[in-house]
Formats: structure tokens, C-alpha cells, sequence
């Protein structure tokens, strides 16, 4: 695995090309060819954390359609309910507080959703 400082590879490129100057010509194509491997080995690191990063920050923003699913199901299966005993209740403005509830626990979940995949 390649290291993470900036130095490392400036340090290794002054050393292959110093090897270089010592050594035979003959040499030259090995040295050249191991210090592109540790390039190669430095980048490939570097794009997998990135590829992991992205991984994780889209598992935490993707929305949720079970969630979505269900919370609408749900809440048609109460707004059933609560609409009768609010009309036998509390007429017109008793079913306007319970559907007003309904529509507010939608809407708060589905802020929190937006909000979650902003961030």
C-alpha cells in the first residue's frame, strides 16, 4: 500500500532518479518501471477512499421508499378512523385537526428526508 504524505513520492522520484545516474544504463527501464508501480499503487488507494467515501455517503442520502411507502399507507389506514370519530365528535373542524396531523407527520418526514439527502 502506497502511504498518504505528499513527500513520500517527490522523495521516491529524487531517489529512482538518482539510482539512475549510478547505476547502468541497463537498469534504467527497471527503476523507471518501479517507480510508476508505486505511483499506480498511490492513485489506486487514493481513488478507492474516494469510491468508499461516496459509497457511504450515498447509503445516507439515498430516500427511503419502504419508509415512504409505509408512512403513506399508514397514514391512510388512521385517516379512516380518525375521520369518523372526529365527525361524530367534533364535526368538520375535528376532521380538519386530524387530517391537518396526518398531513403534518407527512411533511415533517419528508422535510427530514430532503434535509438528510442535502447534507
Amino acid at each position: 500500500m502506497a502511504t498518504d504524505d505528499p513527500d513520500t513520492l517527490a522523495a521516491d522520484l529524487r531517489a529512482t532518479v538518482a539510482a539512475r545516474h549510478e547505476l547502468d544504463p541497463m537498469y534504467e527501464a527497471a527503476l523507471v518501471e518501479a517507480f510508476l508501480e508505486r505511483v499506480d499503487a498511490r492513485v489506486t488507494d487514493q481513488v478507492r477512499a474516494q469510491v468508499d467515501v461516496n459509497r457511504r455517503q450515498e447509503r445516507y442520502s439515498r430516500p427511503r421508499p419502504v419508509l415512504q411507502f409505509t408512512l403513506s399507507v399508514v397514514s391512510l389506514l388512521a385517516g379512516v378512523p380518525v375521520t369518523g370519530f372526529a365527525a361524530n365528535y367534533a364535526g368538520l373542524s375535528g376532521i380538519l385537526a386530524g387530517w391537518g396531523g396526518i398531513v403534518a407527520v407527512n411533511l415533517s418526514f419528508a422535510w427530514s428526508q430532503r434535509r438528510r439527502r442535502r447534507d
